[in-house]
């Protein structure tokens, strides 16, 4: 399976699907003002990547956000049952609701606004 090149800027108003068996990697302030599914397998986030505009981030496969190198993962929602791979990154929730069962991996505490 190969992955996908960088996307430099995913921008839209719908919803935005990553499912099997694309490896996704977004290194781009992405602008994405809809929610994200990571339905299954991995999507990456590293470097400037951001998807911090998209109304929900809803988790069932990976996201993995480790190599973001803000020190900073900001998103409005979380929820889901999937993996979150934070690094040394720090987790913001700025409209924080919706119900993540998954795992969060890395820094900790979050930060919910």
């Amino acid at each position: 399976m190969t992955p996908i090149p960088p996307s430099p800027v995913l921008s839209r108003h719908g919803r935005f699907n990553s499912q099997q068996p694309a490896k996704l990697r977004f290194t781009g302030v992405n602008t994405l003002t809809g929610a994200v599914y990571v339905s299954s397998d991995t999507m990456h986030l590293s470097g400037n990547g951001s998807i911090s505009q998209a109304s929900a981030v809803i988790v069932y496969g990976t996201l993995d956000a480790a190599t973001v190198t803000t020190g900073n993962v900001s998103f409005k929602s979380l929820s889901g049952t999937g993996i979150l791979a934070l690094g040394t990154n720090d987790l913001t929730l700025t409209s924080a609701s919706g119900n993540f069962t998954g795992t969060i991996t890395g820094a900790l505490p979050a930060i919910c606004t």
